[in-house]
């Protein structure tokens, strides 16, 4: 049976032979599940695996695509608040992004995730970071902070690879 590791893939980011071990781990156990005709939890059929690389942490959990592009919209109107900061002639305060996930029985290791954005803390979008959130159904939760950019990139290539 599968175990939680599937589900949540905390490793720091020191090297790119870490990341390649790490990667050729979870494929060999993807592997040994087929073999064994076993539903593996990272390949859930319908619930493709979204790998959000924040910081010094990468957290990887199945997630569907609805979901996905619900996250994606809620991003683009994030940059759209920097870019109406970028144009404004005076300063004012602007809303800070607050989303939030709950998971769904479809997404077999989510419980919730909650991301977080303060426009008003960075000049613009380059050097915005954001508050990731991440808990699993066994209990265990990561919270970590990095690049608004690193963000965005990993749910735009999750929904180009769907």
């Amino acid at each position: 049976m599968c175990n939680s590791r599937c589900l949540l893939q905390y490793q720091p980011r020191a090297s790119a032979h870490r990341a390649l071990v790490r990667t050729t781990v979870v494929k060999q156990h993807q592997q040994q599940t087929r073999r064994a005709a076993q539903p593996c939890c990272c390949s859930a059929a319908g619930s493709p695996t979204l790998a959000l690389h924040i910081g010094e942490t990468v957290v990887a959990f199945p997630l569907s695509r609805q979901r996905g592009q619900e996250l994606q919209s809620a991003v683009k109107a994030l940059l759209q608040t920097f870019a109406e900061k970028q144009k404004a002639e005076r300063p004012k305060r602007y809303k800070s992004m607050e989303y939030r996930l709950t998971g769904a029985p479809e997404d077999q290791g989510l419980k919730q995730l909650e991301v977080f954005c303060n426009p008003n803390a960075a000049t613009n979008a380059f050097t915005a970071k954001v508050l990731v959130s991440f808990q699993s159904k066994e209990g265990v939760r990561v919270t970590t902070e990095g690049p608004l950019s690193n963000f965005k990139a990993d749910v735009d290539t999750y929904l180009e690879s769907l």
